[in-house]
This record gives C-alpha cells, structure tokens and sequence, in this order.
C-alpha cells in the first residue's frame, strides 16, 4: 500500500492544532491567537480523515465478504496501534495525581478508570471527562474500529447509494436523530432529558458519523482518478471553506462540525491524489514529521501542560511538546507496535 506523505502531514496540522489550541486556551487579541482559539476543529479532521485512511489501507481485507477471523485479526492490530500508548498516558495521569502534580476531579474515580482501561470512557457511561482528557476521542476511535468492517461492507452498493449515505452521515450531527430517539424514551418514562457532553452515547454516535464520512468519501473515490486541475482546485476550495467558517464568526457548533468535515474531505482528496499544493503544504518533510509523532503529540501535551509553567512562552510549551512527543513516539510508541504487530 502506497504511503501518502499528505495525509500523514494533515494529521501532524490537525494534533500540533489541538495542542496550541489548549495550551492557549480562550486567548485572543492577534490572528494567530484567534485561529488558535478554534485547534480544537482539529478533531474534526482527525475523525474523517481516520475514516479515510482505514478505508484506502483495509480495502481489500472485506471486499470478499465479513470473516470473523479477518475481523478479530483487524481489531487486535488496531489496538496494537493506540492501546500502549494509551495506558502509558492513563497510567503516568495517575501517578501525577498521586503525587499532587494533577488535581483530582469528581469524575476520576475506579469506576472511570476501569472505562478508560476498556477504552469505553466515551460511550455514555458518564457525564465528562475523566483522567487522561483527550482519550475521550481514542474511545469514540475504538468504537469506530469495531463498526468499520460493517461499512466496508457498503462497497457492494451503488456509487448513488454511497452519496446518500455520505449525506447522511454529513448532516446526522447537525440534527441529532440518535438524540430524539433517546429523548423519546426517556420522556415515556417521565425522565428529565439533559444531554452532557457524553451521556447516553449521543456524542458516540456524532462522532461515529463523522468518521462514516471519511470512510465514504473513499468509497465513492475509490478506482476513479482526478484531473491535476481539480485536485488544485479541491485543495483550494478547502482552504476557502476553512477560512469562511473561521472568519463568519459561527456559534452552532454542529454547523461548523458539518463545515469542517467538508474543509477535511476536500484536504484530504487533494492529498489522496497527490495535488502539487497538497503535497507542498501537507507532504513537505515537517509535515510529515508533524504527522508521524502526531498521535504522541495529542495523548502527551494534556499531561505535559501539568508539569509546565503557565508563565512560559507559547513557542517555549510547543518545543517542550515537540520534544518530549518525538521522544515518546521513537523510544516507546513505535518500538511497541512494532512488537504487538509482531506477535499477531
């Protein structure tokens, strides 16, 4: 399988994002610290373009049909790839808890903890957050890998039918039908309906289709090519999408969401089929780089922003990040799956 160098460097953008984006949380005042303000859009990306890259890796493992054996085989590969790391974090969360150097919430009990050790932690078993705070979206990832056979199965429809459900599973967050259909039993049980960000799964099932989406998108693609123009003009046009949500000033959050999946889907086209743009801005060797200690980077920079002082510097907190992320990734992260894969 051909490795594309610009979709590993959109995830480098989309992780370094997030990063700034907590680690200079609600500041504003310049355009940098505006655009910075909204890194958290960077999920959004990591979500359809996870879809994607799943689909164009595995797209040959359940084209002839769903075996169980090809499926279990597909899980433990992909806990391979994002459990070590994960328990890493979660256990050093602990630890620095233990030692005063995390303050302890409500939230972090046993019971969440054995959630975040199943990687059920976002499936709607509790209200919030809880220990190591960005693998909410590992946990929303996991759900996603054990329902990504199942679309791979959709590749046997027609191209009209994949469009419908790449519409769907585009507008689904904007209208919550998961979250009417939970609403409706609780009312018929006299049971007061008031959604946190996790409760009930609704936020599962939100990201969940914006992964769908990514996972379409190749499959409407799929054996089809693009003209150099349109691959330009794709890439183009995501950048006008990301800049018109950013500068329109929108509040729904479930508008940007869909705004940003569209922004996302457009990147990662013009990547896929290598436009000179794409590859200049997204295959270029700090991207990539970016985008290889990528997944260290968004599980570490919580922790490390802990131990940090808040008097440092921004560019002094992000050479920290760079740093100990690149250490993570080349002495622990990589070793490790290297090893599991191994094994399996």
């Amino acid at each position: 399988m051909k490795d594309i160098k610009g979709l590993t460097g959109l995830r480098g953008y989309a992780a370094l994002m997030v990063c700034l984006h907590h680690f200079n949380y609600r500041k504003s005042g310049t355009l940098f610290f505006d655009i910075v303000a909204k890194g958290d859009w960077g999920v959004i990306v990591f979500f359809v373009l996870s879809g994607f890259v799943l689909a164009y890796v595995y797209q040959e493992w359940f084209k002839p049909g769903f075996k169980i054996t090809e499926y279990y085989r597909f899980i433990r590969l992909r806990l391979a790839r994002v459990y070590p790391l994960h328990l890493l974090m979660l256990l050093l969360w602990g630890l620095f808890i233990v030692y005063g150097r995390i303050a302890v919430t409500d939230n972090d009990t046993p019971f969440t903890f054995f959630l975040n050790l199943t990687l059920t932690h976002a499936w709607g078993f509790t209200r919030s957050l809880s220990w190591n705070l960005p693998s909410w979206s590992i946990s929303s990832e996991f759900f996603c890998y054990l329902l990504f056979p199942f679309l791979m199965l959709l590749a046997r429809l027609g191209r009209g039918y994949i469009v419908l459900l790449m519409a769907f599973s585009l507008v689904e967050p904007l209208y919550h039908p998961y979250a009417h259909f939970v609403k409706l039993i609780m009312d018929s049980f006299n049971l007061i309906f008031a959604v946190h960000q996790f409760e009930y799964g609704v936020s599962l099932i939100d990201w969940f289709c914006t992964f769908a989406f990514g996972v379409f998108i190749f499959l409407l693609l799929q054996g089809r090519n693009l003209l150099g123009g349109l691959r330009e003009l794709f890439f183009m046009l995501g950048c006008g999408l990301f800049f018109y949500v950013f500068s329109a000033g929108l509040s729904d959050n479930d508008e940007i969401r869909l705004l940003i999946s569209l922004a996302s889907a457009l990147f990662i086209v013009s990547a896929y089929y290598e436009g000179k743009l794409a590859v200049l801005v997204f295959g270029n060797p700090v991207a990539v780089f970016l985008g290889l200690i990528s997944y260290a980077l968004y599980l570490s920079h919580i922790i490390l922003q802990q131990v940090m002082s808040p008097s440092w510097p921004l560019w002094l907190h992000v050479i920290c990040a760079l740093i100990v992320s690149s250490a993570i990734h080349y002495l622990f992260e990589r070793p490790c799956r290297s090893w599991l894969r191994s094994r399996l």
